[in-house]
């Protein structure tokens, strides 16, 4: 699987999950695989109450799409062959809202249309037992606007963190690498597990959208 992202659309994983980084938010995903192609996938949001007063919710084509309800998130499983939604949870604090999702799939090509809904960025390649995820990988001039805009407002981030976490039916190991497959100087907030029953890489979401080069996680089992 690839998946591609950048600082202006960092994680587009259904057509109504697209995540602006102009608000506050944290994401964790958990990918599950089974040996047949099948599995779980368990996502983890904490969206600012402020986005979602905003008018950032299903419906509003000025602000940034993302599902806040169970309603939300049905009408688009409905649309995937092979998916379903097996639980979902929210809770809301002064700040926050916290959001979880389990979706159960039975092949990869539905994994596939959960995670990527632009199409072309993701593949499973299940022979040869690889996940291969690409962090910012666009252009820098399409994205040197934000720059400046990450710089003034880090403070808005402290406290949201990214993390994606990978275990399949045998150990995995996760190698992370820069844009150029040189080595990857992590910041102290990472941490990361490169090997084991199940391997992850998180960061402080500041942290993440200040370094300075593309990086790839890859994912083997």
């Amino acid at each position: 699987m690839k998946f591609t992202a950048n600082k202006k659309i960092f994680f587009a994983f259904t057509a109504a999950a697209v995540f602006i980084l102009n608000s506050c938010i944290g994401l964790s995903m958990d990918i599950q695989l089974n040996k047949n192609g099948s599995g779980k996938l368990i996502m983890e949001y904490r969206i600012s109450n402020t986005l979602i007063d905003l008018g950032a919710v299903d419906g509003n084509k000025n602000w940034p799409t993302i599902p806040v309800g169970r309603q939300d998130w049905e009408r688009t499983i409905r649309r995937i062959d092979g998916a379903k939604l097996s639980s979902f949870s929210t809770n809301k604090t002064g700040q926050d809202t916290f959001i979880k999702v389990t979706i159960d799939f039975n092949n990869p090509d539905a994994l596939l249309k959960i995670i990527d809904s632009a199409g072309g960025n993701s593949s499973l390649n299940m022979s040869g037992q690889l996940l291969s995820i690409n962090l910012f990988d666009s252009p820098k001039d399409d994205i040197s606007e934000y720059d400046d805009f990450i710089g003034m407002t880090g403070h808005m981030f402290e406290g949201y963190n990214f993390s994606i976490s990978f275990g399949a039916w045998e150990n995995s190991t996760l190698k992370i690498t820069n844009q150029n497959g040189g080595a990857f100087n992590p910041p102290a907030s990472a941490k990361i597990v490169n090997e084991g029953k199940k391997t992850s890489f998180s960061m402080e979401m500041k942290d993440l959208l200040n370094l300075s080069d593309n990086i790839e996680l890859r994912f083997n089992w």
